[in-house]
């Protein structure tokens, strides 16, 4: 598998996740709501800070510099963020995936810290947090696996549970493994 950069998302980092995610959203939604806030690809798990100007077709941003420009108007809590794409070798001539891989930008060159893996449908519905789990789902088999951002730091656990959510949700399938990177130095 490799994992390549689709765009960036500039997540709002001010509001109290528990205050804007009652009870009944967390027992529905979360494996578990011993976290600190979600983060995920899905803008109805955590919310753009500001909107997005000439998106990607996944919705992100495509230009880090005019991301850059537009957050420096800011004037409460907000993280930056790099999204990857997990991509097998037979999948990467989808239109869908090399539509968005024109992007100048290189993980390469740029200053990251790994928040996560989320796991999410290509209209970036996360099969992690905004799909609902039944009170019969063994939660905790999955939930010692997240992090305080409710995201996997395990690319094998993504992945196990990415197939998972394939079978658990087919309506949404296929559901694809994404990466998000805390931007430093921005």
């Amino acid at each position: 598998m490799t994992e390549k950069l689709i765009g960036f998302k500039c997540g709002e980092m001010e509001k109290d996740f528990l205050e804007t995610w009652d009870l009944q959203r967390r027992k529905l939604y979360l494996l578990s709501d011993k976290i600190r806030k979600p983060l995920s690809v899905d803008n109805s798990v955590w919310e753009n800070a500001i909107e997005v100007e000439n998106p990607n077709i996944y919705g992100l941003w495509k230009d880090l510099a005019l991301l850059n420009m537009k957050t420096q108007k800011i004037d409460f809590d907000f993280l930056r963020t790099a999204v990857t794409i997990l991509s097998d070798r037979n999948q990467s001539r989808e239109p869908l995936i090399e539509s968005v891989l024109t992007n100048p930008e290189n993980m390469q060159n740029l200053s990251t810290d790994f928040l996560g893996y989320d796991v999410a449908d290509d209209a970036l519905t996360s099969g992690l947090m905004n799909c609902g789990y039944t009170e019969s789902e063994e939660k905790m088999d999955w939930a010692s696996q997240i992090n305080e951002y409710h995201l996997f730091t395990s690319r094998d656990a993504a992945i196990k549970f990415k197939t998972y959510s394939d079978e658990r949700i087919p309506e949404h399938a296929p559901f694809r493994v994404f990466g998000i990177y805390k931007l430093n130095n921005w």
